[in-house]
């Protein structure tokens, strides 16, 4: 008998999907920088969206979990990714949510 399947997780086809559209919110280029954020990105990112996530489910922490680790060994490194995607969620924002 399969295990039941959380209900906040989702099957891998459509974890792949979310993050490939939210990839779409990090340029390609200047392809040296922008492909090591971007392979971190999903990296994360799917493991956020997983059955054993170690990241909140959040695209914000996700990326500054990214920004963070990437500092590291590349600390000059400017990267570039939409700010107005990748923001936190506001206060309000959040109320609306639970009122749907």
């Amino acid at each position: 008998m399969p295990a039941l399947k959380s209900p906040d997780r989702k099957p891998l086809a459509q974890m792949r999907q979310v993050v490939q559209q939210e990839l779409d919110h990090i340029p390609r280029w200047p392809k040296a920088t922008q492909s090591l954020l971007r392979q971190v990105y999903w990296f994360y990112r799917m493991n956020s969206l997983g059955k054993k996530a170690e990241l909140p489910n959040d695209r914000f922490a996700v990326l500054r979990k990214c920004l963070e680790e990437l500092a590291k060994d590349h600390p000059d490194a400017e990267f570039h990714y939409d700010r107005s995607f990748f923001s936190p969620i506001s206060e309000s924002e959040l109320a609306g949510r639970r009122d749907r």
